[in-house]
């Protein structure tokens, strides 16, 4: 089917509709998917801009947890050493005893 023929069925089309329910009934159809029409492309933008920010502050979440974890894993460390401090100043403590 060419854009041609498709183009006179969807004519074709309206003019039945406009003759079956009526001019008013037809317009306000016409009106109410003109208006789904513009709400659904704002809406379209207002999600594509929230998934756009939800995204940046999903990677400043990210970056921030990676410092989180870099600085635990600096305090295991100091907790491992002064642990292992302590284990000698405890030897040292009790040899002398």
């Amino acid at each position: 089917m060419g854009k041609e023929e498709k183009k006179k069925e969807m004519t074709g089309d309206a003019i039945k509709l406009v003759q079956e329910l009526g001019l008013p009934v037809a317009i306000s159809i016409g009106l109410a998917f003109a208006l789904y029409s513009v709400v659904r492309f704002i809406l379209k933008e207002k999600v594509e801009d929230t998934l756009k920010r939800f995204d940046e502050k999903h990677e400043n979440l990210q970056h921030r947890m990676d410092i989180i974890m870099d600085e635990l894993g600096k305090i295991k460390k100091w907790n491992a050493e002064i642990k292992s401090d302590l284990k000698i100043y405890i030897d040292l403590v009790m040899r002398n005893k």
